[in-house]
């Protein structure tokens, strides 16, 4: 009884050993893919293709006056990054960069062209209901809205 408990739990400290390793060796790459996702999205929302450095407080001025802004606000799977854009006290777009909302239930917020993202920026958060079946989602994409156009 003892030798096959002893088999399973050298097993286990085995494979966890190995996904310690594996997150180890893989957590920079990860993090540079990230980074380059969020930069590649941010040409996208501004339009520039010469963006660069560093964020002040979550804020990136640009070069035409406007303001890049993100966030993280709490959705139903977790953490959401967003990124908005600002022109004076106006929020003009607002993207999900990252999220873990339910697949086929909650990514509906990495489709900012069209549904329910682009109502919310044609109407703003005002004009615009959260989505049933996905009310925490919607109503963090909402919150991060408010909170955004409100930074100073």
């Amino acid at each position: 009884m003892l030798r096959p408990m002893l088999s399973i739990a050298a097993l286990t400290l085995a494979l966890a050993l190995l996904l310690a390793f594996t997150h180890d060796a893989t957590q920079a790459r990860i993090n540079d893919n990230r980074a380059a996702a969020e930069w590649q999205a941010a040409r996208m929302l501004t339009g520039q293709t010469d963006l660069s450095g560093p964020w002040q407080h979550n804020q990136l001025p640009l070069s035409d006056g406007r303001l890049l802004l993100r966030s993280t606000e709490r959705g139903y799977g977790g953490d959401m990054q967003l990124l908005a854009l600002r022109d004076g006290d106006t929020l003009t777009a607002l993207r999900v960069v990252r999220h873990q909302e339910t697949p086929g239930i909650g990514d509906f917020v990495s489709h900012h062209d069209r549904g329910w993202m682009a109502a919310l920026a044609a109407h703003g958060p005002a004009a615009t209901d959260t989505v049933t079946g996905a009310t925490i989602t919607s109503r963090a994409v909402l919150n991060a809205w408010r909170s955004l156009e409100a930074a100073p």
